[in-house]
């Protein structure tokens, strides 16, 4: 399950203004006693224990620009049938409190990208979540610690998004993804976008590797980069046959691996970051291989930290970016 993935690389307070069936937020709940908050409704409500919940979405926040939002509605768009006021009727809005006029849906599950607890991962309904801090425990790196949050989920359903900042050629591709080939150039390509300043969060990415050119071959997820050094640290397959953690403004091998791969499998790999304590984690999905783990320490620290991909002599097939911050 790929709970054990996320594993690898963690209190609620009365109000007595709640009444029951008022909306709270699983990750700073505020319910009367005797209630708790759950998914119900299309968002999270104050119930009794016991209450069926009615579906596995959370008011998690889209990731497309924001609109001027009042009482957590656009102004002045809202409407009986639309509650979020996003253009799409409830009746078949897949988030219908959370404004997502694109109905994205990356694990194709009855809940879009935006209120989806685990947005790449179809859910249990309802899903589990342990500690009850809204990120289900197949996206949680700390399933049983709460305090956890996504903070940006990327699909990549309308191709290379306009604002990420991009080296290299990257293109929308044909299965709800964006490539990238530098098997040819070997110049090196990232794509990547600002990340939590809080420097606790786990980055996760999944992707295909679609070629390998020769000498020093990579790709992975990158956590704490700054393109303009650039700096950061890697968590990457080579092309040795290994995941490394890799500190890339000294050009450093924190720690590797040995992880056997092949063109044309799918991969998920993640790196987790507690100030400066880095973990990385691999596993082949197409060959079923066992993750891989690997700790270390970085003496960069980026003030203006970003996440996302960076590849060298290869090429890939990026399924989704996705950031938890902790």
């Amino acid at each position: 399950m790929r709970a054990a993935w996320v594993a690898l690389v963690a209190a609620s307070c009365y109000s007595p203004h709640l009444q029951p069936g008022a909306p709270c937020d699983p990750a700073n709940p505020s319910c009367p006693m005797g209630e708790t908050c759950i998914a119900f409704g299309g968002g999270y409500a104050c119930e009794p224990p016991g209450t069926s919940p009615q579906n596995d979405s959370g008011p998690l926040p889209p990731t497309d620009a924001p609109m001027m939002m009042i009482d957590g509605h656009p102004d002045g768009h809202v409407t009986a049938t639309d509650m979020d006021g996003d253009g799409v009727p409830d009746s078949s809005d897949n988030c219908p409190t959370v404004y997502n006029p694109d109905q994205a849906n990356e694990d194709g599950d009855r809940f879009g990208d935006a209120c989806d607890p685990c947005p790449p991962f179809p859910d249990m309904v309802p899903p589990t979540d342990s500690d009850n801090d809204g990120v289900s425990d197949a996206c949680d790196p700390r399933p049983s610690t709460p305090g956890d949050k996504i903070f940006l989920f990327e699909g990549f359903h309308h191709g290379v998004p306009t604002t990420w900042i991009k080296t290299g050629t990257w293109a929308a591709g044909s299965n709800d993804d964006v490539t990238c080939d530098d098997t040819v150039t070997a110049a090196g390509a990232t794509l990547t976008t600002p990340g939590p300043t809080d420097a606790e969060e786990t980055v996760s990415t999944e992707l295909v590797l679609l070629a390998a050119g020769t000498g020093g071959s990579r790709a992975g997820v990158v956590d704490d980069y700054d393109h303009t050094v650039p700096a950061g640290l890697s968590c990457q397959l080579n092309l040795t046959d290994k995941v490394n953690l890799f500190d890339i403004e000294p050009g450093t091998q924190v720690g590797n691996v040995a992880f056997t791969y092949a063109v044309g499998d799918r991969f998920e790999l993640g790196v987790s970051r507690d100030a400066m304590a880095f973990t990385c984690a691999a596993r082949d999905t197409t060959s079923s291989t066992s993750s891989t783990l690997i700790s270390g320490n970085s003496a960069t620290d980026s003030t203006t930290p970003e996440v996302g991909i960076r590849i060298h002599t290869t090429a890939v097939a990026v399924k989704w970016v996705m950031v938890v911050s902790h």
